[in-house]
């Protein structure tokens, strides 16, 4: 394939993520601070969730 190809396609990829990277009009922006405790939040409920997930298949592969 051409490299020219590939630099379209990219070029075509940089134009479609720069879209949905613009916050549409009436859209509530989180102060910077609220994003930081809610990215703890989310941290700790993986975290959790994974601890959970790893204690109950150790179990299963002792039985």
């Amino acid at each position: 394939m051409p490299i020219g190809f590939e630099r379209c396609g990219l070029k075509r990829h940089h134009t479609i993520v720069k879209g949905y990277n613009k916050n549409p009009p009436g859209i509530y922006k989180l102060p910077l601070k609220a994003s930081i405790e809610l990215k703890k939040i989310f941290i700790k409920i993986i975290q959790d969730r994974l601890k959970a997930h790893f204690i109950c298949s150790d179990s299963q592969r002792e039985e």
